[in-house]
């Protein structure tokens, strides 16, 4: 039996990424956001639409898609709940109902018209079920028919990710995370040749040797986590003849190079403004042996042992992103849409969890 899927705030598709690879079949998507949009025609399907969702009828975009789907993806902005916007809205009940974060109620009235065969899944940052904020979209959920919902956390490090993300994924179903990595998204490593890329090789046959003295993250070694080693060992130089999509060297504005080439493992050579006035860290320096940290569409990652910035593919691999997919539009362009994307190794997972359940 295959099953449907349809992608709210679809940016570039690293939610439908993960459903399309489990064998669900993608009827469509919609963002406002021209070159992820693009990006999503590249790799997931023609069909999506480059509007603002707020100016168009769920009614009508469920007759575009031309069938009910099994199941609704959404990723409404996280700006009106993350600490890392300096401008977040402090009362909880204003920051669900004014823009931006009032997108998440378009996203349930959405979910309403096009009324899923099987349920939705919302994905956002951790702060939206902070206090208040869930039991207000609990009670929008409940209006709209869903009486259970569950604010599922999954960290993508503890699916495979090569980086931190805890987000919640709110649905009228439960997910839990795995006791170990599924064997699915092991780490795989992929030959790359002259023409760019060649084969996946196995993941069994691929397990970088993580020993070193260096490590000191507790949980990587006792969980198995993938560290940025992992995901990038195998890479060349952006600088080398290779023809791997997405792999040019990357800009580095003037006068950082030299202190660049100070920084240690960890360390960042920048920081912005969050919330509460809360310091966030960028142009971090990332330690080989760890997962990287949370990468936003405002994070900027340098080379463990080279000064300079990740290239796109690099910033890629550590969302979880396959080397098949390729993004549109300049370097901010695209690194904005890593950042902004759902983990597709998440997807994945979750799209696999509802296909066992419903076996």
């Amino acid at each position: 039996m295959e099953l449907t899927y349809c992608d709210l705030f679809c940016g570039c598709g690293g939610f439908s990424t993960g459903f399309k690879e489990a064998g669900f079949r993608p009827l469509g998507g919609i963002d406002s956001d021209k070159m992820a949009c693009e990006s999503y025609v590249r790799n997931i399907t023609p069909r999506v639409r480059n509007e603002d969702i707020t100016g168009v009828f769920g009614l009508d975009f469920t007759r575009w898609l031309g069938d009910r789907p099994d199941v609704v993806l959404a990723s409404p902005p996280c700006e009106g709940f993350s600490d890392a916007n300096a401008g977040r809205i402090d009362d909880a009940w204003d920051r669900l109902y004014s823009p931006p974060g009032s997108l998440t109620i378009e996203a349930i009235d959405w979910i309403c018209d096009l009324d899923p065969r099987i349920g939705f899944i919302i994905e956002n940052v951790p702060a939206i079920g902070d206090g208040p904020l869930a039991g207000y979209i609990a009670d929008e959920l409940a209006r709209i028919g869903y009486g259970k919902v569950y604010f599922n956390m999954i960290r993508a490090e503890r699916v495979g990710s090569p980086s931190k993300r805890p987000r919640y994924f709110i649905s009228n179903m439960k997910f839990e995370e795995p006791h170990a990595i599924p064997a699915y998204n092991r780490i795989k490593r992929t030959q790359h040749g002259s023409d760019g890329v060649v084969a996946d090789a196995d993941a069994e046959e691929c397990v970088l040797d993580r020993a070193s003295n260096d490590v000191d993250d507790v949980e990587a070694r006792a969980y198995g986590l993938v560290t940025v080693k992992d995901a990038l060992a195998d890479l060349p130089d952006p600088t080398a003849i290779h023809g791997i999509p997405d792999h040019d060297p990357a800009p580095m504005s003037g006068g950082k190079e030299k202190d660049v080439a100070k920084l240690k493992w960890g360390r960042s050579l920048m920081q912005f403004e969050g919330s509460g006035g809360r310091m966030k860290n960028t142009w971090i320096r990332l330690h080989p042996f760890q997962p990287a940290p949370i990468l936003m569409g405002k994070s900027t990652f340098i080379s463990p042992f080279d000064d300079r910035q990740l290239s796109i593919r690099e910033y890629a691999r550590l969302q979880g992103f396959p080397d098949t997919f390729t993004f549109c539009g300049g370097f901010s362009e695209k690194k904005n849409q890593i950042g902004e994307a759902v983990c597709p190794l998440v997807s994945r997972y979750i799209a696999r969890a509802i296909l066992g359940g419903i076996a």
